[in-house]
């Protein structure tokens, strides 16, 4: 923009900036955003003119934030300007300065939503076919077709984020360009299933991958799997209920539903013979309550004993009511045997209902798993390597909700596996390995807890190498990286926009898989454990709460509070004077220091039936009963060794990560 322009911008900037102080209306800042939006247009300042475009559409849905959001705009703008330099023109995907997350209050939220993972969907399918021209024109129509569902509803992240996107797979003329596009949204694709879920969350990641923002410190010596520390990110103030089980949507197929209908259908069925059931036997009872009132009747008229014997009319009554009893007796019968018939039904019909309701929340893993060792398979190719898939498990079923929750951050594992962990043949052989690597995923369900685990047979993480990258990128000084253990090493793992890969390319080196997928997972009240074996491979862990299986817990007491342990990881109780070893406080480890209750017994707690233990001081131990353990909120999350939520009867209650409070019980107490 030349200077003559540029003093024009500046003049139209001063003007609105002092419209807007003289007179602070929604709809004079609308006029104002709307005419900025088409002036910066006009003059190719793209980037300030979408920005005032966003500020509209916020202004018209009724943002209160909206109109300082104005003023600061135009503020900037005007600074610029003064100053000699240019209007700001970011590169995607760095995130404009003013883009906010705004869609929190559309009443549409949720089916928008639906429609977007259905959208997002057909992107995999696309995505897992012949990188051609064909499918990079799929994937543009379904994100345009993304993009403008998010300008209906106002999601600017989403739109901005599907503009960019567009904007390469517009361009593609030739089989080269199409598959550079679709690895780049392949790449992105981690970014786009997190703005569904957490939309700051992911403008916070793309700005720490750009460089313009600087993340925390991680907290030293604290081993996976707690998550390390994120900037400051505000919370939604919806996220916990909705972690604690929301009115969320499922997918159900037409047989499900007619079989969900038929059963409907015979339970009511059940309902006339169970009324003519009750009407026998309502009649039974006045029968025998006429009975006994003639029984009563003879034995007044027989009154005291007489040695001429009873009186006739007596005699007579009662041979009346014995002549009654016999059928009346053969109607209770068979009253009885209908109403014991019925239950057995009801109870059948009940039973196949409830397993057809069930079968609404749980799937096979199987088919989902399939899905993911085919995408597997496929970047495997494209990047010259050569990788056998193995499923383990994949039969059983698991919640719906939950495994939905889980195809994104398993989609980001398994691209880091295939991109960072398995070497090529030629590197693999030099390390007398079988040129074809295995990537082996699993399922297992244990103690109420749902684990996928993603295993390769790759090379591993040198966590000496991580150490030196987190000191180059100023996460950690050298003091503390050298402090750090192996496990803490691998923490940093989890940092926005942390690589081992000194250039990013295309399908790796971004730094957005496992700090994504640790996001995700978090939501599910889960976590991800990393098991590394340098030279042998990566095994990395899902561990998240199956909702639908009840556990059975062990009460225990601290500070007066009782907090549930799963008793497959309970070990010996002892009172504490007849503990041989060490033992930590649970108070402690809860996050307070020790106070002057008493903790005079010690639970050895496991982090898996055949694994590490340590011995916990609790103040009481309770009852073992059976529970359904639920996803935990993120706030409760960062607080203390805690695993999920147990709603108990009136009050939340909270269950111990066993293998966190392994972990820190196991410390040195000066690392602790």
């Amino acid at each position: 923009m030349d200077d003559e322009l540029s003093e024009l911008v500046r003049q139209e900037l001063d003007r609105h900036t002092k419209s807007l102080a003289d007179q602070p209306t929604v709809a004079n800042a609308r006029a104002i955003a709307h005419s900025m939006k088409g002036a910066l247009g006009l003059v190719g300042a793209r980037e300030p003119s979408e920005a005032f475009g966003r500020i509209e559409r916020r202004l018209v849905a009724g943002d209160p934030r909206a109109q300082a959001d104005l003023g600061e705009l135009l503020g900037r703008l005007r600074s610029l300007l003064a100053e000699g330099r240019p209007l700001p023109a970011s590169t995607w995907p760095l995130p404009p300065a003013d883009l906010r997350a705004g869609l929190d209050e559309s009443p549409h939220r949720a089916e928008y939503l639906a429609a977007v993972r259905d959208r997002l969907a057909k992107i995999d399918a696309a995505l897992s076919t012949s990188r051609d021209e064909e499918a990079a024109r799929a994937v543009f129509r379904e994100v345009h077709t993304i993009k403008g569902a998010a300008l209906a509803v106002g999601d600017d992240v989403m739109a901005w984020f599907c503009h960019g996107l567009e904007e390469r797979l517009r361009s593609v003329a030739d089989p080269p360009a199409a598959r550079r596009a679709l690895e780049e949204v392949d790449a992105y694709r981690g970014v786009l299933a997190e703005i569904v879920d957490e939309p700051e969350h992911a403008l916070e990641t793309l700005r720490l991958m750009s460089g313009t923002l600087r993340p925390s410190r991680p907290p030293l010596r604290t081993p996976l799997p707690l998550p390390p520390r994120r900037p400051a990110v505000e919370v939604p103030s919806d996220s916990e209920s909705r972690a604690l089980g929301d009115a969320e949507t499922v997918r159900v197929s037409i047989g499900v539903l007619e079989g969900l209908l038929e059963r409907a259908g015979q339970l009511g069925q059940l309902r006339a013979p169970l009324s003519s059931g009750a009407v026998h036997l309502r009649r039974a009872g006045d029968g025998a309550r006429g009975i006994e009132r003639g029984i009563r009747e003879a034995l007044r008229m027989i009154g005291p004993p007489r040695p001429w014997g009873a009186p006739a009319a007596a005699l007579s009554t009662l041979e009346r009511c014995a002549a009654e009893l016999a059928p009346l007796s053969e109607r209770v019968d068979a009253a009885s045997t209908q109403m014991t018939t019925l239950s057995r039904r009801l109870s059948r019909e009940g039973e196949m209902l409830g397993a057809t309701v069930q079968s609404l929340r749980t799937t096979p893993a199987a088919p989902h798993l399939e899905r993911l060792a085919a995408s597997a398979r496929g970047e495997a190719s494209r990047l010259g390597k050569v990788v056998e898939v193995v499923i383990a498990g994949g039969e059983k079923p698991i919640d719906r909700r939950i495994l939905d929750g889980l195809i994104d951050p398993l989609r980001q594992i398994v691209r880091n596996a295939v991109a960072h962990g398995v070497e090529a043949p030629a590197a693999r052989r030099a390390a007398h390995k079988a040129a074809g690597g295995t990537l082996r995923i699993s399922v297992s369900q244990r103690a109420g807890l749902l684990t996928i685990a993603v295993e390769d047979d790759g090379a591993g993480v040198d966590d000496a190498d991580v150490r030196q990258r987190a000191v180059e990128r100023g996460l950690v000084t050298r003091a503390e990286a050298d402090e750090l253990d192996p496990r803490g090493a691998l923490s940093l793992l989890f940092y926005p926009g942390f690589s081992l890969r000194s250039e990013a390319d295309l399908l790796a080196g971004r730094g957005v898989g496992l700090d994504l997928a640790l996001a995700a997972v978090q939501r599910l009240g889960g976590t991800i454990q990393l098991e590394n074996a340098p030279g042998r491979g990566l095994a990395v862990s899902i561990v998240v709460p199956a909702e639908a299986a009840p556990v059975r817990v062990l009460w225990l007491e601290c500070g007066g509070d009782p907090f549930g342990l799963p008793v497959q990881h309970v070990g010996r109780i002892a009172r504490r004077a007849d503990w041989p070893g060490p033992a930590a406080s649970l108070a402690t480890l809860l996050g307070g220091a020790q106070g002057p209750r008493a903790e005079p017994f010690v639970v050895e707690v496991r982090a898996s039936p055949d694994g590490p233990s340590a011995g916990v001081l609790v103040e009481g131990v309770g009852a073992i009963e059976e529970v359904t353990l639920r996803a935990l909120p993120l706030m409760l999350r960062a607080i203390g060794p805690f695993g999920a939520a147990i709603v108990w009867a009136d009050e939340l209650r909270l269950s111990l990560d066993p293998i966190q409070i392994v972990s820190q019980a196991s410390r040195p107490p000066s690392l602790a």
